[in-house]
């Protein structure tokens, strides 16, 4: 017998997914695929370069940005306080709020 990797579930998974027609079903089948996963997390960086900034020290003292950057930043996510996070925090100091 041959194994199945995550990969061939997952693609069979979608395959059946994008078949039924019915959003209960669907929403079921998601719910389902979730549990069977591995807990999946992400730490990305978004670093906001100004013009002329030719070095990481210039680069991470910026405490602000354009307006096209915060409205980039509101297409990634939620801006949340640090301070006290108890969620998945991608080792952001979440005690003092200095990072992030």
């Amino acid at each position: 017998s041959t194994q199945s990797t995550g990969t061939e579930i997952i693609k069979g998974r979608v395959r059946e997914i994008c078949s039924i027609p019915n959003s209960t079903k669907i929403q079921s089948i998601l719910k389902n695929l979730e549990y069977q996963e591995e807990p999946f997390q992400l730490k990305i960086g978004v670093l906001n370069v100004k013009p002329g900034q030719t070095n990481e020290d210039e680069m991470f003292a910026n405490v602000s940005g354009s307006q096209r950057y915060y409205e980039f930043l509101q297409i990634l996510g939620d801006k949340i306080p640090l301070k006290n996070w108890n969620k998945f925090s991608g080792g952001l100091d979440v005690k003092g709020s200095t990072s992030g």
